[in-house]
C-alpha cells in the first residue's frame, strides 16, 4: 500500500475549493434548506436539470426564460426571468456562485415527444439570447443584477447516447453541436472576454480504458467528440 505524509507546518498555497454541488435543495419555491449551503461553505451550484421534475418548466433553461423562439432577443419583454431571479438571489444570500448551464434539461420521455433538445434553428440568435441572460445577471439589463457570475456552460451532454434517436439531451448530430459551440462561444467570448465561457459537460471520458465506450455508463464515444473538435 502506498503511503504519503503531510507537513501541516509548511504552507504551499491555497487549495482550490472542490465541494461545489449540482443545483440547490429546492422544494418547489421553498428556500428553507438553502441555509445548509451557506453553513457548509459551498462555493458553486451548477444549474442544470433545475427545479422539480428536471426543470419544471420554470427555471434556468433557455426555453423557460425565452419562451417564444420568434421573439426579439434584444427586447427585455421577450424574457421571463421571474423564477430564475428568485433562485439565484437565494443562492447569492448564501454566498454560493451559480455555475450557469445555457441550454436545456434532460427530457427522459423524449421517445414520446422531445421539446427543447433539438439544435436551435438560428445559432447566432441563440447566442444573442444567451447574451441577454448574461447581461441580465451581470450588467443589470432588463431590471437585472450585477452578480458577476463567471462560469457559463454551453449545453449539457450532447453525446449522451450514440444514436440520436436514443439521446435525451441532443436531437442533432455531433457536427450540429460543434457548430453551436463554435458560434456561441466565439460570440459570447467576444462580448464578455472576462468571463469563463465553455463546456460541455460530459458523463465522463474513457480514453484511459481499453475503449472510448463505457457500457456501464451507458455512454457514447465521448472522447471522439473532443478529439474531433476541441483538440
Amino acid at each position: 500500500m502506498t503511503s504519503f505524509h503531510v507537513d501541516f507546518g509548511k504552507i504551499a498555497g491555497v487549495l482550490k475549493p472542490m465541494h461545489g454541488v449540482g443545483n440547490a435543495p429546492l422544494l418547489g419555491c421553498n428556500n428553507k434548506l438553502f441555509h445548509y449551503l451557506g453553513e457548509a461553505g459551498i462555493p458553486y451550484s451548477r444549474l442544470h436539470d433545475t427545479g422539480g421534475d428536471y426543470g419544471g418548466g420554470r427555471f434556468v433553461d433557455i426555453a423557460n426564460i425565452f419562451r417564444n423562439p420568434d421573439a426579439d432577443p434584444e427586447d427585455p419583454a421577450s424574457y421571463d426571468f421571474a423564477f430564475t431571479d428568485w433562485l439565484i438571489s437565494e443562492l447569492e444570500k448564501q454566498n454560493v456562485e451559480p455555475f450557469y448551464r445555457l441550454g436545456a434539461s434532460i427530457e427522459c420521455e423524449h421517445a414520446i415527444r422531445a421539446y427543447h433538445i433539438y439544435p436551435p434553428k438560428d445559432y447566432k440568435k441563440w447566442a444573442k439570447i444567451c447574451e441577454g441572460l448574461i447581461r441580465h445577471y451581470n450588467e443589470g439589463w432588463a431590471d437585472g443584477f450585477r452578480y458577476g457570475i463567471r462560469y457559463w456552460e454551453i449545453w449539457n451532454e450532447p453525446d449522451n447516447e450514440p444514436e440520436i434517436s436514443d439521446n435525451p439531451m441532443w436531437k442533432g448530430s455531433k457536427e450540429d453541436y460543434f457548430r453551436l459551440y463554435e458560434v456561441t462561444s466565439n460570440y459570447l467570448k467576444a462580448r464578455f472576454p472576462h468571463l469563463k465561457i465553455g463546456g460541455y459537460a460530459s458523463c465522463g471520458f474513457y480514453a484511459i480504458s481499453d475503449s472510448a465506450f463505457s457500457a456501464d455508463a451507458n455512454s457514447s464515444h465521448r472522447v471522439e467528440y473532443f478529439l474531433e473538435f476541441f483538440h
